[in-house]
């Protein structure tokens, strides 16, 4: 995911980074990517806040709570386990970064071009380590 990799290491600067990329890149690969996340923001009546970020101009707010909804309890709960953290800095962390990053992803407004470019991305990553692990 070098395109996610690039965008994240841009917003997370000024946070420790690792821990925030590691908290951005598991909330992604548990909701199924961006497509994945715009279904739960869906699901859960927030499809505008997410369309604010996909769509050019004003990035709509999202707060902690609104967060555990859409992403659940439960899965707020595994990544704050997996990185050592409390739940609310997860949920209030994710509020704070997810519409940066889905904005960064989509600088056109489409959330199609933006999957393709991730899906390349990693496809590019798969092959450099399967010619690296035939070398």
């Amino acid at each position: 995911m070098a395109l996610l990799d690039s965008v994240l290491s841009k917003i997370t600067a000024n946070l420790s980074g690792d821990q925030a990329q590691s908290l951005l890149k598991t909330a992604l690969a548990q909701t199924g990517g961006l497509k994945g996340l715009a279904n739960r923001f869906n699901t859960t009546g927030l499809a505008e806040v997410f369309n604010s970020w996909v769509s050019v101009g004003e990035n709509g707010v999202i707060k902690p709570d609104q967060i555990e909804a859409v992403l659940g309890n439960q899965t707020v709960q595994q990544i704050a386990q997996k990185l050592g953290i409390d739940t609310d800095k997860v949920a209030a962390t994710l509020s704070q970064l997810l519409p940066q990053v889905v904005d960064q992803l989509t600088p056109d407004g489409d959330l199609a071009a933006a999957e393709l470019a991730a899906a390349e991305g990693d496809d590019d990553a798969d092959a450099a380590g399967s010619s690296d692990a035939m070398a």
